[in-house]
């Protein structure tokens, strides 16, 4: 409340109500406009539920007075007159609604919902989970002011649109921030008692401010006498410390199978003991606080969290479908989380531990809650999740803190210091994110550029609020995830991951593998979405050879050469090669955002590249006679388009109104097309569709070929048209299958073919990988079908964390 008192002290003398001019007296005097600018961020971070309640709201309504609303108004009419946004009608007229909106003193109607019906047009079924219009369209906005601003100087105000928020700020362009809703005009004489009263804090402010920068102050985290604890091929991972530090218990496939297991590790070395057996994974273990009990996932059947005596033994059910568990510090609770089945929403709960009790429900008014972890002396949990998804910034995707007792959950803020370091913390590399407490913040497995690394946040343990930015450990080794500590004590995963291009021989018209999958492509870089001509000559991939930027490379079959296709300067990320093999097409991303998506085609006898599109999107295939290239638009929803190659014409041919059309493929004949509809948390669907040279294709005449709830996608004709290949987890896994074709109807025949199965985790579909899934690029030739798949190794580190 102090910071805010001196920002709303600051901000009543900067714009005085009425004259509006700046006021030159004792008070202002004392107070620096940089510490106003310190005090206005601390107000923004704080509740109105100090005891000065009444005293700070009016000094803000006061402050708000003083916005100038003609001069908002004048800026915004020349932002929208300037060339950025004379042609970008989107932005333009989502600027003018949330300006307006803001000056009519409407800001908190500005919701994800509301906006994307009031300017977007969607109607009352529009679900932002699966719809992510005005999430992307912000971000252009936000893009596009920038790019004003560095060629035009503001007026008296700048505009700005800030990242989680829908609400634009207004900015004196001479000086600051100015608050940016109107409210009730008051005296002179009123605002200066009222900001000689704030100014009383301003002293005490600057000490509290000075002490918990100080306190808070980065500090880097290091590792002492790091040590690989298991020396292993395969996988050994999960690592959990025992409370006395003389065990730890983890997960491997050491025992012989491909099956993960749980196996207890004595400290500082030794032979291991095996704990659980059975044909299935046992993963994810947490040690009770006393040392007696070990609770885990297990994908037996009934799958859920279990618990077993740490010496091993009978294994008892206690959470079924239960994931992530984490028992509290005080040994209490037996915290878990699930996915709902209805919503597909995650759900979090706590069990009672050594005494009987049914679980309760954690964060119930959350739409969306998982990944539970304890905070420090088990007076609370911190959750990732969403409040409302049809609500505002305030009520977004983040980490919470949710306290046991009846008291509102606090949002951290901690995702937005995730975005602004570039961070992804979902890490799905072998598992899940996890939060690990660790002194004033948490730890947590995130990515970045590429690899995943252990990194700490500072985060208050009595405001819950994020206090810094994100920062890196000082490890070395290569991927680095599941911490686990226990005082100064830290074991981790430490992974070895490799992504190439893989080979599975099969009759493709009998959809029968007939041998072993065999690595095509052998190096360090990742190798991606590979595509071959129905002959099985020609096979293109991208490859990252090149730093982080994917190129589009050419395979020789004979010694394995690759040959460059794209500009290595330029991001390319899709790409096709046409069924005869003569010619690859693939996306360059040009130009700043909103970048055009020209395709471009590559010669592959002669190695020439020439532009056959400016702005077109992603190819997905190109048609038996190679006169046309289907693509997948950029807008919201994803539609599908075609390219006439040789006139450069193009034209829509399928989209539906809330979801995206994606991996469309032409059948060998060229009258039907095969694609997959991403229907969000109800999963992906694959349709078929006749295919008349791109004529519009009316969503009545889709043949769905699967069903919802499971992700079925990149789909593939074989050579003769009479099966159907895809990627599909129905079986809980992403394995390849294949779906017979009635010849007359092009109706499914019979049930779905098991072609190839990756059910371990030493070799997969990019199934832990940071990667979207489209870059799997599953592709079928007449004797065998390609992918990408990844190769996973780990083992388990131990060390002591310095500070």
């Amino acid at each position: 409340c102090f910071g805010g008192g001196v920002g709303y002290f600051t901000a009543s003398c900067h714009r005085i109500p009425n004259s509006c001019e700046r006021f030159q007296g004792a008070i202002c005097l004392a107070g620096d406009k940089m510490i106003g600018r310190l005090g206005i961020k601390a107000m923004e971070r704080q509740h109105w539920d100090t005891p000065r309640q009444s005293d700070f709201r009016n000094l803000r309504e006061d402050a708000r007075a003083c916005m100038p609303a003609a001069e908002a108004r004048s800026e915004l009419d020349r932002i929208l007159a300037s060339p950025e946004f004379a042609k970008a009608k989107r932005s333009a007229r989502l600027l003018r609604f949330l300006v307006e909106r803001t000056l009519d003193g409407q800001a908190q109607t500005l919701k994800e919902f509301a906006v994307a019906l009031e300017v977007f047009d969607r109607d009352h079924t529009f679900d932002p989970r699966i719809d992510s219009l005005v999430r992307v369209e912000a971000a252009r906005l936000r893009t596009r002011l920038s790019a004003y601003y560095e060629k035009a100087h503001a007026g008296v105000i700048r505009i700005e649109l800030h990242a989680g928020s829908y609400v634009p700020a207004f900015v004196d362009a001479r000086d600051g921030p100015i608050p940016n809703t109107p409210g009730t005009k008051r005296t002179v004489r009123r605002v200066l008692w009222r900001a000689i009263a704030a100014a009383v804090l301003v002293f005490a402010s600057i000490g509290a401010w000075l002490y918990a920068a100080r306190f808070h102050e980065p500090r880097q985290l290091t590792m002492l006498n790091a040590r690989r604890l298991t020396a292993y091929s395969g996988i050994t991972a999960y690592p959990s410390l025992s409370p006395d530090l003389k065990w730890l218990v983890c997960s491997s496939d050491r025992g012989g199978g491909k099956e993960l297991h749980l196996w207890r590790y004595p400290l500082p070395g030794g032979e291991p003991l095996q704990l659980t057996f059975g044909p299935q994974n046992d993963t994810a273990p947490a040690i009770s606080p006393d040392g007696k009990w070990i609770a885990f996932e297990s994908a037996s059947k009934p799958g859920g969290i279990y618990l077993i005596p740490s010496a091993g033994g009978e294994r008892t059910l206690v959470a079924p479908s239960g994931l992530g568990p984490r028992f509290s510090p005080d040994g209490a609770w037996l915290s878990y989380w699930i996915v709902d089945p209805d919503s597909t929403f995650g759900k979090v709960f706590i069990v009672p531990v050594g005494r009987a009790g049914e679980p309760i429900g954690i964060a119930r008014e959350f739409d969306d809650a998982h990944t539970p972890s304890w905070a420090p002396e088990s007076q609370g949990l911190l959750i990732c999740g969403t409040r409302h998804t049809r609500g505002g910034p305030e009520e977004e995707h983040d980490l919470w803190f949710v306290p046991l007792k009846e008291r509102r959950a606090v949002k951290t803020g901690a995702f937005a210091k995730f975005a602004k370091a570039g961070l992804n913390p979902h890490a799905n590399l072998l598992g899940r994110t996890s939060f690990q407490w660790l002194e004033d913040g948490v730890v947590f497995p995130g990515a970045a550029e590429g690899r995943v690394g252990l990194w700490w946040l500072p985060v208050s343990a009595s405001s819950w609020r994020a206090l810094g930015d994100p920062i890196p450990a000082a490890l070395t080794t290569e991927q680095q995830m599941h911490p686990s500590f226990k005082g100064r004590t830290l074991a981790f995963t430490s992974a070895s991951v490799q992504t190439n291009v893989w080979s599975v021989p099969i009759d493709a018209d009998q959809a029968k593998s007939i041998g072993e999958a065999r690595r095509l492509t052998d190096e360090t870089f990742d190798h991606l979405s590979p595509s071959i001509s129905t002959d099985g000559r020609a096979l293109v991939f991208l490859s990252a050879s090149h730093g982080a930027r994917l190129q589009a490379r050419k395979w020789e079959s004979a010694g394995g050469l690759e040959t460059p296709l794209s500009d290595p300067d330029r991001s390319t990320n899709r790409l096709k090669v046409s069924p005869d093999g003569r010619t690859a097409y693939y996306r360059v991303l040009d130009g700043p955002e909103p970048q055009l998506q020209a395709i471009y085609s590559a010669d592959l006898a002669t190695g020439q590249t020439a532009r056959v599109c400016r702005d077109c999107g992603a190819p997905t295939h190109v048609s038996p006679d190679g006169r046309i290239v289907i693509f997948e638009t950029g807008s919201t929803p994803t539609r599908l388009s075609a390219l006439w190659v040789g006139t450069g014409a193009k034209s829509e041919f399928a989209r539906h109104p809330h979801f995206g059309l994606h991996s469309a493929r032409v059948s060998p004949d060229g009258r039907w097309i095969g694609f997959h509809v991403d229907r969000g948390w109800d999963g992906k669907q694959i349709f078929i569709a006749p295919f008349r040279d791109a004529a519009p294709i009316q969503e009545a005449d889709w043949i769905p070929v699967t069903g919802t709830g499971s992700v079925n996608q990149e789909v593939w004709w074989s050579p003769r048209g009479t099966f159907l290949y895809f990627l599909s987890d129905r079986d809980g896994s992403r394995c390849i299958w294949a779906q017979r074709l009635d010849p007359r109807t092009h109706k499914p025949a019979g049930a779905a073919i098991a072609i190839y199965h990756f059910h371990h985790a030493r070799l997969t579909p990019l199934s832990f990988l940071w990667r979207s899934p489209e870059y799997i690029g599953l592709s079928v030739a007449n004797d065998h079908l390609v992918l990408s798949l990844t190769e996973f190794s780990s083992n388990v580190w131990i060390g002591e964390i310095k500070r």
